[in-house]
């Protein structure tokens, strides 16, 4: 009696269709990933675009030469985003001529449909002909108590 040898050198339905569902499933995943990488570098870039024209703004509002000037702000054509409207609010700080500086820049849209964008940023400037005489020397004397009072406690330890 002879044996027949068969021999199955191939792939029953079941493992192809297996494999191509295992293949699309990696494809929806590599895809979405990509897709995601795509939208936050755009994210990124339109930040930086943002922060170009902030930085310009802060540059001008540095430059203004009264106190009355930075609060007022002003109107800027930005590089970017078209026209933007600035303003500076100060508070004094415990530090004699040491202002903490709040900028506020409203980008004022092309179209009416789109909404306003305001950034706001905070930084401390130092201008020692926008402070008081009499405050400056009050607060001179009151750094001069808390350095010393400071020198004291870590003389006794």
């Amino acid at each position: 009696m002879m044996r027949v040898r068969r021999n199955f050198e191939g792939f029953t339905l079941l493992e192809v269709v297996i494999s191509v569902a295992l293949f699309a499933v990696g494809v929806t995943v590599l895809l979405s990933s990509y897709l995601n990488v795509i939208n936050a570098l755009h994210n990124i870039q339109v930040d930086q675009h943002y922060e170009q024209d902030l930085a310009m703004v802060r540059r001008i509002a540095l430059q203004v030469g009264t106190l009355e000037e930075l609060e007022d702000g002003g109107d800027v054509e930005t590089g970017n985003h078209g026209e933007a409207r600035w303003e500076g609010e100060l508070e004094e700080t415990l530090i004699a001529d040491l202002f903490k500086v709040t900028l506020r820049v409203e980008m004022l849209p092309e179209d009416e449909s789109d909404e306003d964008i305001i950034l706001e940023q905070e930084f401390y400037l130092t201008r020692p002909n926008w402070s008081d005489p009499e405050d400056r020397e009050l607060l001179r004397a009151e750094t001069k108590d808390r350095y010393l009072s400071e020198q004291l406690k870590l003389d006794r330890r």
